[in-house]
Order: structure tokens, then sequence, then C-alpha cells
């Protein structure tokens, strides 16, 4: 069995807030025992890092050794691996028995899809995101081709609420610089982004643009549980598990 791999990193729509950290990982299928190392931007090992590994079988969690070195058992599902941390995350594992043993490795890319332009935008608010007045956001995995152009995404947390809709055609929209590897080739590679809406009315009160995500956002307090509300921001992480299990939405073919 192969080990497949595609490389996943946060992409953020609207400000960015200083306490966000990057997520850096891959997508894998295999059986036995991954191993790996985490590293920063200048290559050097990030010690005592966690590594997360996602899948229908159940969460686990492994610290990297002093010398950013991890090791982890896969059960053949497939899974994410990621870390929680402006770092960079490379696995390989080993299968076959005897003397034929194969080893796969993925290594992230050099550089990581960027969005062209700059998004700060807000997608527009269905009717009923209006009348409910309440935060929302919205959690996809899109994965973009070596020309920047989002070709299938996973709707991973729906914001309801009849955004869920608009949330795959503005996603489908996005236009990124592709990622590139250490010999500066195009290649493909996977992105979780995160489209989201202020409370309408909050917006409106505050006399902001409402295609504009305003910095202003950034100070208001998180929703630690329960319902959606318009006086706390949803500041939810995306649900990785659901993205292993959920099938891929293919990007609409074009009339002619």
């Amino acid at each position: 069995m192969k080990l497949a791999v595609l490389v996943v990193a946060i992409g953020l729509a609207g400000s960015a807030r200083a306490d966000e950290t990057q997520l850096s990982g891959f997508v894998t299928r295999g059986s036995g025992e991954l191993t790996g190392r985490v590293t920063g931007d200048d290559g050097k090992p990030l010690p005592r890092v966690k590594v997360h590994v996602v899948s229908k079988a159940g969460d686990q969690t492994v610290t990297a050794d002093n010398d950013g070195r991890y090791r982890v058992m896969l059960k053949g599902l497939d899974s994410f691996v990621y870390v929680d941390h402006t770092a960079h995350v490379s696995g390989q594992m080993a299968e076959g028995e005897g003397d034929v043993v194969e080893i796969h490795e993925t290594v992230p890319p050099a550089v990581m899809p960027k969005p062209k332009p700059s998004y700060a935008i807000i997608p527009d608010y269905s009717d009923k995101a209006m009348d409910d007045d309440v935060w929302l956001r919205a959690w996809l995995v899109l994965d973009i081709s070596d020309q920047g152009t989002v070709t299938r995404m996973k709707l991973v947390n729906a914001p309801g609420h009849e955004l869920d809709a608009i949330a795959v055609r503005e996603g489908f929209k996005l236009k990124f610089e592709p990622a590139r590897d250490r010999a500066n080739q195009a290649i493909r590679a996977l992105i979780v982004w995160s489209f989201e809406w202020p409370s309408y009315w909050w917006m409106l009160g505050n006399h902001y643009r409402i295609d504009r995500f305003p910095v202003q956002a950034n100070g208001v307090a998180c929703r630690k549980s329960g319902p959606p509300s318009d006086h706390y921001r949803d500041c939810s992480k995306p649900d990785l598990a659901r993205a292993v299990i959920q099938p891929w939405t293919e990007r609409p073919t074009q009339r002619r």
C-alpha cells in the first residue's frame, strides 16, 4: 500500500488575527509506523511540538523529541497529520516485508498557495443570516491546482443559516498563486480556508462596509460554547475529522 500525500496549510479570509497560527501537515493513507520531523521556516528542527493525527479511528497526539522527530502508528485509514504551529511537518513510512521495502516520503512545498489578491471579503449574506443576526463561520478544504485554481473542495464546518451554498460558490471563485516546490516548480496543494460573516446588524450599526471584513472585528470576544450569537465572534477551528470522511465537491463545469 502506498502512502498518498497532499499538503495542508491554513488560509484565512478577512483580516488574520494576531493569535492565529499556521496549520501545516499532509493527508496520508497507509498502515504501519509513520516517522517524520517538525522544522521551522529556516529548516531547523523544532523541539517538543505536538503532532496531531486525525482519522475515522479517532484522534492521536504525539510530541516530537528535542530534535523535532516524531513517530506514530497509522491504521490504514485516511488521516490528517498536522501541527497546530507555524512550522513544517514531513513524514515517511516504510512498507513491505523481507527484501522488498518501499519508502514513501512527503516534504511540504517551499511556498504555499497565496490568494490573489489578498482577500478580506465577506461573501453575500443570505436573508436568513441577516434575519437571525448571528456571527457565523465556514471552513473549507480547497484543492489548489498548479495553475492556482480551486479544482474541488470540502465544506468541513458548515455555517448553516442558508450560507452553505454561498460558501461553496465563493470558494470556487478564489484564485491563488500556486504552491511551489524547492525547485520553484508550481505544484498542487491543499489549503484550509475560512469565510466569516459578522452579525449583519452589528456591521450596519457600526457603519462598516457589508462586503469587507473590518479590522475592528478582531477585538470581538469569542463565543465559548452554545448557539451562535450576535454578541460573540465564531472562533471555531476546522473539523479535520470531517474533512477525512467527507466526499469532495467538484468544480462546476462552465456552460458555453
